[in-house]
């Protein structure tokens, strides 16, 4: 043990404002059994900003171990459990990893230095104390403070602002279940359509879609059907397909000619609109007592008619229409709408481009392709169309995400039933 006699200090300023000037304060821990040096030192470090706190031995450094000590200075050579088993245990508790330790000794060994390293010493003062390496150590410990508490600070923000982004991102999820929720209350309903039967698949590529599939009842046997294809995802698209979905609705075309109006008054609609923004869309109109329908198509693929009936009675092929511009491309595009039987044991069948990319994928390369796969249900009930197309969607390879909305609707008479719907308001 050296004692305090020994400790000569060289001439220093330790009131000199730049050792403390814009500096934290740090908190110090002083543990020597030599009442004199423990004094001297927390003397000096007191005059460079410090706040001093005293131990004599391992048991009252482990009790003085409280919030707001920065900095163990510590003696190797205390009678009982010396410093090298002070700091290991101090490494030991990992709310004080951080810690700043700094061991006085009078051995310069190497293997004493090296234990003492490894047990965690972060910087050595040698006895006796040069004032001026104190000073240098002290300095580079407010770094080391000084830093730390600046990531503790910019930690407490950032977990602050991680609650707040979990609480936003679950009101968002909650809202985008809300909004997906809509759009699946917007799918026609059989027992809402009496005088047909129906089957439909809507999977949207993402948590909300911009596909619509919809059907109403708008006269005396007659049902507006329609599929609207909003470009892009997410939110911006479903809102777009949700709006103009209702505006269909609320147009309710009930023949032919009417059909034609709503669609060019949806496309002016679209074209007004601030954001660039198209839709592919089919829609039509079915009049079950008449056994004939009117159909539009604008840039959607070619719908399906499927013919019931065994050998050459029987067949799938795809509808021929006049096809017209996707609508919010030009002012001047024109709607006409075709003419189609729509008899017992017809099944009209329309879908999204995102179904023919899925069929590619599955080696289906074409329209034709997708005509015989769809057409092998021909004479099954019409519910085997939406779960043969499940079945492909369940069965992709991997759970890779579609890369486009999937809808389909496929209707047929209902002849048997002999329901003749009244006009309702959407």
């Amino acid at each position: 043990m050296v004692q305090a006699q020994n400790i000569r200090p060289r001439i220093f300023d330790a009131d000199d404002p730049a050792l403390t000037a814009g500096s934290d304060r740090l908190g110090v821990l002083i543990v020597d059994d030599d009442d004199a040096v423990a004094r001297f030192l927390g003397d000096a470090l007191a005059r460079m900003g410090c706040e001093i706190s005293l131990a004599h031995d391992f048991d009252q450094a482990i009790r003085q171990m409280h919030v707001g000590i920065d900095m163990v200075v510590t003696d190797l050579r205390m009678p009982g459990r010396d410093g090298m088993d002070l700091v290991r245990a101090l490494r030991g508790s990992h709310d004080r990893a951080l810690l700043h330790v700094v061991m006085i000794t009078a051995c310069k060994d190497e293997e004493t230095i090296g234990l003492a390293t490894e047990a965690g010493v972060d910087d050595f003062l040698f006895k006796p104390v040069d004032p001026v390496k104190l000073m240098l150590v002290l300095s580079r410990t407010r770094r080391s403070v000084r830093l730390h508490r600046m990531l503790q600070r910019r930690n407490t923000m950032l977990t602050r602002t991680h609650e707040r982004m979990r609480t936003l991102l679950c009101e968002l999820r909650d809202d985008l279940d809300a909004a997906a929720g809509m759009h699946r209350r917007l799918l026609p309903r059989e027992e809402q359509l009496p005088g047909l039967r129906m089957t439909h698949v809507y999977r949207p590529a993402t948590m909300l879609g911009g596909d619509t599939i919809g059907a109403v009842t708008v006269g005396a046997g007659r049902t507006l059907f329609f599929l609207l294809d909003v470009q892009g995802h997410g939110v911006r698209a479903s809102l777009a397909s949700f709006h103009y979905h209702r505006r269909l609705q609320q147009m309710a075309p009930a023949d032919a000619d009417a059909l034609s109006l709503a669609m060019q008054r949806l496309n002016r609609e679209i074209l007004a609109e601030k954001d660039e923004i198209y839709a592919t869309a089919i829609a039509g109109i079915v009049d079950v007592p008449a056994g004939e329908g009117w159909i539009i198509r604008a840039g959607h693929p070619e719908p399906l008619v499927m013919q019931a009936g065994g050998g050459a009675a029987g067949e799938t092929r795809r509808l021929d229409t006049a096809g017209a511009f996707p609508l919010g491309w030009f002012s001047q595009s024109e709607f006409r709408a075709t003419r189609f039987p729509f008899a017992e044991g017809t099944r009209l069948v329309i879908y999204s481009d995102g179904l023919l990319d899925c069929c590619e994928a599955a080696g289906m390369p074409d329209a034709q392709s997708l005509s015989a796969w769809i057409g092998t249900c021909r004479d099954r009930p019409i519910a085997a169309i939406g779960a043969l197309v499940e079945r492909l969607l369940a069965h992709r390879d991997g759970d890779l995400p579609l890369a486009d909305d999937v809808s389909l609707l496929a209707i047929e008479p209902d002849c048997a039933s002999g329901a003749l719907h009244e006009r309702t308001d959407p």
